[in-house]
């Protein structure tokens, strides 16, 4: 990749500027360009470790103690891991697998080691590492160390008190307190799956015997070996069903009873009469179409149905068949089943519309948990077994019923709040989202767009407005920010961690809120940087991490001018700093304005203004519109540059003179491609009125999918831009709603009532397509189009730019199509096809945006004769022109 980068640097980007000013993002700035990639605390809080990389230099990890004051790098590593005594720190070298104790900075290595793992609650003594000739068991305290050569699999419990071994011949159990080692099994060349029940003194396998799979089952030390638990023959199962070799046996919570999956293979006879068998019959009986049964079949003739085996009665109980599966987590002593439909066609057949059942496991009775005649969704067992909730979308309320009694409550009844009316630029599904249980499931944390409530799931006690409706008055957005694990073990009048997220400028902060009252908030210290907030964007930061032994956390912070980089904190009002990441210094680079204007209608809107970071006001800059749904909320948002998947990215143009503008996008049914003009058209105005240094006639546009859509609607309805680029995007609604994606499933779903949001049908209301189609206004287009689509696009169906493209042809209008073969919805990140595709996207926008030469593939084509052959980068020299 790197001789691609030096053979093409000068087709690419602007790499100078001139008086000594900062240069311009190139392709060099890829290479060099260093990133935080992962970060952990101790349990302890006195230690913690970060990890960078860049291209050129690969991964180096960072070993910090907070205490001490001291550090440590090491090259070429991406993660390591803190034992649970907070003594050791293991990581990776090239060839080795290494522990450091964290007191006297002296470390010891496993040699050819290539990957290693601990046990989850052990007290930090054992590490296992797998190499080329097996397994090696180490005791980090004393660095004796035990080989297991031709071992395939080593697995320990969760405490560290036992481990077993298996080489698919025997399964051994080690007692690593005695150090005692005992075959369980052998003389078989296939036992797997081997599982730890929670207390760590069971375990169960699968062995392969006579040509069938048993679940064997060891649980008394006393014992010499593993006894036979479960076969086929002992649970009278029919000739078609067996135990599945495919899938891992485990024990429930309290090791009672055994989880496990039974095969039921498929016998067909053969079918002499059969003269094409490349045959598909599509029927309008089928539940799935055709293309998508293929789509999801794994080419034999079985299915795999969850069944669980009480070991005291030993009783096999099914759970699961064709018709019904299983939802969510099992329980000790219940679990849910969903029957099987297509829910994505459920909005237009109401029979495909799940219905829910609760199976108690000890006598397998059958009980509806769900409210009569609702479209229930989040059905899901409280983790003390207590209750089912369940969310019904038609009056878009929760309710709990309570397994002792059968009743059922509407445990939100009593809100009194007002429904969001969009979420991520379309009408709202829910009206509340669920957080987490605390309590052990007593009690249940849900939000409106707003504010945090605590609800009682027996409904004896009144909901709590936690956060008081301090963030509906103050527009403030707050969620939880511990773990839901963490959560769980709460319980009244303990704190938990709230972020927040001030809607109108997009400040992140942090509350402590005590769980089971009405909390005071007088003012919230919030700051002009993301610390965390969930859903805020793709790629969004972690959840601040946890000490395991102290209030002490470890967390990101960035912003538009800042990268991110580790922080830590006990209050979360102080931040210490631990990294010191800057890549972007050494260019120019940009930064981020939110901007407030109306709509056409009258309604506020916001979007993003990028701006370079030598930006003057008394120049004239192009400006490029992006765009996709709501994009505010990424304010401080630290944009890292790359080559383009098939969207725009935001650091390349900036840093070389252009201003970006990425508004919000408002949908309103029936309306999409409407709403998509008025945002964009209206920030135009807007933008034009109140800076000078826009340069009006040199605008453009640029979306990808959806936001591909949008542009191709845009420029059919507007000739206010010199230029637009449309990646992937449909042109058709007509065709897209009777178009497979999405796993070759209907369109329709996404087209009427999904993203594309038309409300109806195309035969119902025939005139919402049509003028939904940027097809159908083409004749109107006066701005220069490049398309990019490609054939293995799996989600917008190719031949929707297709269509675009031969009518704009027709019409003689200026419009290019790049098609990468064997390419799918986006263009992977640094293969080839992504860095010529933002060559050719920045040759474009360069050319009618900033008058720089058109390149020979825009203004003579390619013919297919020298597809692969020439590249058409070069300036035209002939003088023709696009």
């Amino acid at each position: 990749m790197r001789i691609l980068f030096l053979c093409l640097i000068s087709f690419t980007f602007l790499l100078k500027s001139s008086l000594g000013q900062k240069p311009g993002l190139g392709m060099d700035a890829l290479e060099n360009w260093t990133m935080l990639k992962a970060y952990n605390i101790s349990g302890n809080g006195k230690y913690v470790w970060y990890s960078y990389a860049n291209q050129k230099k690969g991964y180096e990890l960072v070993l910090e103690s907070l205490d001490n004051k001291w550090q440590m790098t090491f090259k070429n590593m991406s993660t390591g891991q803190f034992t649970r005594d907070c003594k050791y720190f293991i990581f990776y070298t090239d060839t080795s697998v290494g522990v450091l104790d964290l007191k006297s900075r002296k470390s010891f290595h496993i040699i050819g080691a290539r990957e290693f793992s601990t046990p989850k609650l052990g007290n930090g003594r054992w590490i296992c590492c797998k190499t080329e000739k097996g397994f090696i068991l180490c005791d980090v305290r004393t660095q004796i160390k035990r080989a297991y050569d031709g071992a395939t699999d080593f697995q320990f419990n969760n405490m560290g008190t036992a481990a077993l071994v298996n080489t698919g011949g025997y399964l051994k159990w080690i007692d690593l307190q005695s150090a005692v080692e005992k075959v369980l099994d052998n003389g078989s060349d296939d036992i797997r799956y081997s599982s730890f029940d929670n207390s760590g003194e069971k375990c169960c396998f699968l062995k392969l015997r006579n040509g069938i799979y048993e679940v064997f089952y060891y649980h008394d030390k006393r014992m010499d070996k593993a006894e036979l638990l479960i076969s086929s023959d002992m649970l009278g199962l029919d000739s078609t069903l067996r135990i599945s070799g495919k899938d891992a046996p485990f024990f429930n919570k309290n090791g009672k009873r055994i989880f496990l999956k039974l095969e039921q293979q498929v016998l067909l006879e053969r079918d002499t009469t059969v003269i094409a068998p490349n045959l598909n019959i599509w029927s309008y009986s089928d539940r799935y179409l055709q293309s998508n049964q293929k789509y999801h079949s794994d080419g034999e003739n079985t299915r795999r149905f969850t069944a669980v085996f009480d070991i005291g009665e030993k009783k096999l109980l099914r759970l699961e068949d064709a018709d019904f599966s299983l939802v969510g987590t099992t329980g000790d002593n219940y679990v849910i089943v969903k029957r099987n439909t297509n829910e994505g066609e459920a909005y237009w057949a109401p029979e495909e519309f799940p219905s829910y059942k609760l199976i108690s496991l000890s006598n397998g009775t059958v009980i509806t948990c769900t409210k009569a005649a609702s479209k229930s969704v989040n059905v899901m067992l409280s983790p003390n077994e207590r209750f089912v909730l369940s969310y019904d979308t038609l009056s878009k309320h929760y309710y709990s019923y309570e397994i002792s009694t059968g009743i059922l409550r509407n445990i939100t009844g009593e809100f009194n709040v007002p429904q969001a009316a969009y979420e991520n630029g379309r009408p709202m599904h829910f009206q509340y989202n669920f957080e987490g249980w605390f309590a052990d499931g007593n009690y249940l944390l849900i939000q409106d767009r707003f504010d945090l409530w605590q609800v009682d799931m027996s409904g004896k006690n009144r909901a709590i407005a936690l956060t008081g409706g301090y963030g509906r008055t103050n527009g403030v957005a707050m969620r939880i920010a511990v773990s839901k694990a963490q959560l769980l073990n709460m319980r009244n009048n303990d704190s938990v961690v709230v972020t927040a997220l001030v809607d109108s400028s997009k400040y992140n902060g942090f509350i402590k809120v005590k769980l089971g009252k009405i909390n005071a908030i007088e003012k919230l210290k919030s700051e002009p940087y993301i610390y965390y907030f969930p859903g805020i964007f793709s790629e969004q930061p972690n959840l601040p991490i946890k000490a395991d032994m102290v209030e002490f956390y470890v967390l990101q912070r960035q912003s538009d001018t800042t990268a991110p980089n580790i922080f830590v904190t006990y209050d979360f009002r102080q931040f210490d700093q631990i990294s010191h990441l800057a890549p972007h210094r050494s260019w120019n680079w940009l930064v981020a304005e939110l901007v407030h204007w109306r709509n056409y209608d009258g309604n506020p809107r916001m979007g993003l203004l990028y701006k370079p970071e030598n930006f003057d006001s008394k120049k004239k800059y192009p400006i490029i519109f992006h765009y996709y749904q709501i994009r505010s909320n990424e304010r401080f948002k630290f944009l890292s540059p790359s080559m383009s998947c098939g969207d725009l990215n935001i650091p390349w143009y900036v840093s070389n003179g252009y201003l970006i503008f990425v508004p919000d996008i408002h949908q309103h049914t029936a309306y999409t491609g409407r709403s998509a003009l008025n945002s964009v058209c209206s920030a135009v105005d807007h933008l034009i009125t109140h800076y000078e240094c826009i340069d009006t006639a040199h605008m453009g546009l640029q979306g990808h999918s959806f936001g591909g859509y949008e542009t191709n609607f845009i420029i059919t309805h507007s000739s206010r831009f010199a230029a637009a680029q449309s990646s992937s995007g449909q042109s058709d609604l007509i065709s897209s709603y009777g178009g497979l994606g999405f796993g070759d499933e209907s369109l329709a779903p996404m087209t009427e009532v999904g993203q594309l949001n038309m409300g109806n049908t195309p035969w119902m209301q025939p005139q919402t397509y049509i003028e939904n189609s940027p097809i159908f206004n083409a004749h109107k287009v006066v701005t220069p189009l490049l398309l990019m689509h490609n054939n293995f696009d799996g989600v917008v169906p190719m031949s929707q730019s297709i269509e675009f493209f031969t009518i704009l042809r027709r019409l003689k209008k200026k419009v290019w199509l790049l098609a990468y073969d064997n390419n799918g919805h986006t263009l992977e990140i640094g293969s080839p096809e992504s860095l010529d595709f933002s060559i050719r996207q920045k040759q474009f926008f360069d050319y009618y945006l900033k008058g720089e030469g058109a390149p020979i593939w825009m203004t003579r084509g390619m013919p297919f004769s020298l597809k692969g052959k020439r590249s058409g980068f070069q300036l035209e020299y002939l003088n023709y022109k696009p």
